[in-house]
């Protein structure tokens, strides 16, 4: 099971120069993906703008989008940033895509939340085709295109979404979704892969919070509190906070039990020291050069 981080693009303030930091730290220490999640009615650095920020100062480490919310975007100009982020990271940009579940982002879009499901799907199948170089009306491409194939994983759980999955993605990709929806959702991918007649395997990403601390209701415990406060996956959905080294174990035991291919570490705060200790954790628990194996932890 691979091991990502989250850049703190969602800590009110953070700065240029601990984004970059952290990139460049991240890829150092043998993660293997740099996250970024999605917000509009919040203080937060646009995901993609800061994915091509990050790639500009490393050279391996993976690029993610966890989750960006499509149907917030025009998809020709959604073409075109992929694209783009792809020619500049080649080789390095997976997306994560899915429909959010906050109504005050598509509200402050003007945009009506109840038929993001339905633009959703529109906008993939467009996606699509323009990946594939389908022309405008005036014989125009829309381009750069995709360097490579864009791998695309798509969040939710709902028989929408893993249908969603099944026509135009690679596999799932859970925004803050706890070990159990995970296995129910990867053990249903892998049978409906199979009775569509694919022949890959879904990939299944996790992703969710961690503090070195363990002192509960203290800043961590606020964080999560004020971002959860306009929703965000229901209780019985959603990831706890793992604190501590105990719960840095559990998490990768929980996943991996899970069937994640990958998972993402996100962070409560912006302090560069708190990637160091979740880099010193992960390396006592057995995880080398970004990958993490239960028997080596055992």
């Amino acid at each position: 099971m691979r091991v990502g981080t989250a850049l703190p693009v969602t800590i009110e303030g953070v700065t240029r120069d601990t984004i970059l930091s952290w990139a460049r730290e991240a890829e150092a220490a043998g993660y293997s993906s740099l996250a970024v999640p999605d917000r509009l009615a919040w203080d937060n650095l646009d995901p993609l703008l800061t994915l091509a920020a990050a790639g500009a100062v490393t050279e391996r480490i993976g690029l993610l989008s966890n989750i960006l919310i499509t149907p917030l975007r025009s998809t020709h100009v959604l073409a075109k940033e992929i694209g783009t982020l792809t020619a500049l990271a080649p080789g390095r940009v997976v997306m994560g895509l899915g429909i959010g579940a906050r109504p005050n982002d598509y509200a402050l879009a003007g945009l009506p939340f109840e038929r993001r499901g339905a633009v959703m799907d529109t906008q993939l199948a467009k996606l699509t085709r323009l990946f594939a170089g389908e022309r405008d009306a005036d014989g125009h491409r829309i381009g750069p295109p995709p360097v490579g194939e864009v791998q695309i994983l798509i969040g939710g759980a709902s028989p929408n979404a893993v249908n969603r999955i099944l026509r135009w993605g690679h596999g799932f990709i859970g925004g803050a979704v706890n070990a159990h929806i995970t296995g129910l959702v990867a053990q249903g991918l892998r049978q409906a892969f199979a009775g569509a007649g694919r022949t890959d395997t879904p990939r299944i990403v996790a992703d969710f919070r961690f503090a070195s601390t363990e002192e509960e209701g203290d800043w961590a415990d606020q964080y999560v509190d004020r971002y959860q406060q306009v929703g965000g996956p229901p209780p019985e959905v959603a990831s706890p906070l793992y604190r501590g080294e105990a719960g840095i174990r559990r998490a990768l035991e929980d996943y991996a039990a899970a069937g994640a291919d990958e998972v993402i570490f996100t962070p409560c705060c912006d302090r560069l020291d708190e990637l160091h200790w979740l880099s010193g954790a992960l390396a006592r628990l057995g995880v080398r050069d970004g990958t993490y194996a239960a028997t080596a932890a055992a």
